[in-house]
Parts: C-alpha cells; structure tokens; sequence
C-alpha cells in the first residue's frame, strides 16, 4: 500500500470533483489516499480571499474576473502574482508533507503547482508530483520544470503546455477524471421515437442567464423534451416552476434541482445547453453529448469555448435571443448533430478512469 496525497481547493467546483473522484478510484486500488483543500484548511482569511472572493468575481463581476486571469497569464507576471499565496501556502505544505510521508503528490489547483514548485526546488520533497490540467487551455500557473506528469483532456492542452516550455515527454492526454458513472453504461436509454430533447444546465450553482434562455426556450412550437437542471439555485427552480405553470408551452418539461443524475440526463439528450466548464465539458466528451454554449465566465471558460468550437463539437450562442433558432436548426438537421458527435468520439479516443489510474500508479 502506498501513500498519496491529492491537492485541491475550492475555486469553483471542478477541482474538488476531480479530487474526489481520484480518490475513489486510488482507494478502491488499495492505495491510502489523503484529500486536503489547502487553501481551506489553511486560513480563514486566504480562503475568503481566494476561493469566496473567485465565487463573487467569477458570478457577480465576470467581465473583473476575466481581465484579471489574462493579466496572470502572462509568464512574466506569473510569479509575481502568486508569490502572496505560495509564501502563505508553503509553510502549511512543508507540515502536511514531512507529517503523512507521501509517496506520491497529485494537483488538481494551479495553487499546488505553485507551492510544490518551491518544495521540489528546496528540496523538502524528492517525490513524484502529478498536475491534473482541469481545462482546456494549460494557464501560465501550471508551468512548472518540477511536475513529473501532467494529465490533460485534449491533445489542445498538450500543445499548449509544450508552447509554454513543457516537455512533451510529461504529458498524457487521458481525459480529465470525471466521476465513474459518466464511463458506465446507464439503466436508461433513449427510445428511437422519442422527441428530440435538450438538457438545459448552468453549473452546480446554477447561472441566472439560464432563466433568459429557458424562456426563449418556453415558446418553441415543436414536440421537444426539456430537462432543466437548476443546481443549488432553489430560487432560479422556484421561478422556473412558476413560469413553467403559468406557460401554455407544448414542450414537455421537467425543472430539476440538485441531482446526482446528470449522467442519466445525458444519457437521454440529444443536446445540452451549459457553460464551458472543464468537468462539464469532459462529462460531455465522454457521453458525447454536443453542447450549445449561450454564456460563460470570462477566463478558463471563454478559453475553453474556444477549444470547443475550433473541433466543431460546440455552438456559441452570442445572443441569447437565438437558443431556439440554433435549437430547432440542429432538430432538422440530425446529420449536423451526428457529427458533432463522432468528432467528440474521436477527442475522447484516449480518455479512460483505468488508464489514469495507470499512469499515476507508474510513478509507485
């Protein structure tokens, strides 16, 4: 049995989710698995600073938040820029490490780059050390000389960190690790005559922006099943409800609030319409499920909706207004949505739960 310790924090919940689920699937391997959310366990004050300041930023100011993620995505800016954290983070990092003994460390936040970096170069740590990239498009916090393995989820990404200086050598493209289910066949599957159906969603908080697009949704004169799954948003499910009441819609439609069942939903669509994140970008790759992106957090996502739309496996929707144009065009155009899926296919060739756990289990 050997020891890993996996890195995260809360900065949105793409992070914590791949964690989670790196640790499932290491302990059902016989592996003691440590989880820490570093940040949170560190100080009260860096997490308000850090991770509720991300949440305010990212849903309340995105167009603030975008500017100041370009501005660190800069080589020469990056350790400037992080060195407040890393200096807080370090101490912390150093106890954790000399107290568990692990022989393995796993990233999933740029924030453990960071920190591992300087411990790696001190030598507080001789160990492997694995960064798991949670998008699209490798941002200048992950660079590091010091990782062992990267794990990424599109050959997109490898191009990206060899740009910035990476050897191709330490990075493999197997898919970001996405809860187990999402790679198992499910109980449910679509009947052939049943109507084309759309999976509306907007993370795990659930965006305000879906209620603009679920109303223009509301009104379509088509035969069309509607799953809308409103996340931790008890008031965006509460208003849909209402609307959904008081509408003499022809659509069927179900308003959803937090569910463990999303893997099901895309199971049983034909489109979904979401944001860019990395997990719910992944969790599609996987059940090649096409994706209508009407809204995004500038940064991350606005990087990853350009990834999407360059292999042709997402529409950005600039206009809100347009959702049902889009909609009803990809209705009578099946030959359209085919291929949007066979091009997700071949994206998620390499993309395997079992080969992750294999690349990371080399380095025990």
């Amino acid at each position: 049995m050997k020891k890993i310790l996996i890195l995260t924090a809360s900065t949105g919940a793409g992070h914590n989710q791949v964690a989670k689920t790196l640790e499932t699937q290491l302990t059902s391997r016989g592996h003691e698995v440590k989880r820490v959310d570093f940040i949170r366990e560190q100080s009260k004050v860096l997490e308000m600073l850090i991770e509720d300041g991300y949440d305010v930023l990212a849903n309340k100011f995105p167009e603030t938040y975008g500017r100041l993620y370009n501005m660190s995505n800069r080589e020469w800016i990056h350790g400037r820029f992080t060195k407040m954290v890393v200096a807080a983070e370090y101490r912390r990092a150093k106890q954790l490490v000399l107290s568990y003994q692990p022989d393995l460390i796993i990233g999933t936040h740029t924030f453990a780059v960071s920190v591992f970096n300087r411990m790696k170069v001190k030598g507080h740590y001789k160990g492997p050390f694995v960064s798991v990239v949670t998008d699209f498009e490798a941002h200048y916090a992950y660079v590091s000389k010091e990782v062992d393995l990267y794990l990424t989820g599109s050959d997109f990404t490898n191009e990206s960190l060899v740009d910035k200086g990476i050897k191709p050598n330490r990075i493999q493209n197997l898919g970001i690790p996405v809860h187990p289910k999402f790679y198992q066949p499910t109980d449910v599957q679509k009947q052939e005559n049943a109507p084309f159906t759309v999976l509306l969603m907007g993370g795990s908080m659930g965006l305000d922006p879906m209620k603009k697009a679920f109303l223009n949704l509301l009104n379509m004169d088509k035969e069309m099943k509607l799953y809308v799954v409103c996340g931790t948003n008890k008031t965006l499910k509460k208003e849909l409800d209402q609307l959904v009441s008081l509408s003499a819609s022809k659509l069927d439609i179900e308003i959803i609030g937090f569910t463990d069942r999303v893997h099901e939903l895309m199971e049983l669509s034909d489109v979904i319409i979401t944001k860019p994140g990395g997990l719910t970008v992944s969790e599609s790759l996987v059940k090649q499920i096409p994706m209508i992106v009407p809204y995004f957090i500038p940064g991350q996502e606005a990087e990853n909706l350009d990834f999407l739309t360059l292999v042709n496996i997402a529409v950005e929707v600039r206009d809100v207004k347009r959702i049902s144009k889009i909609v009803t065009y990809l209705m009578d155009h099946p030959i359209r949505v085919n291929g949007m899926k066979e091009e997700m296919k071949y994206i998620s060739r390499n993309h395997s739960l079992e080969k992750v756990t294999e690349a990371i289990e080399t380095f025990l």
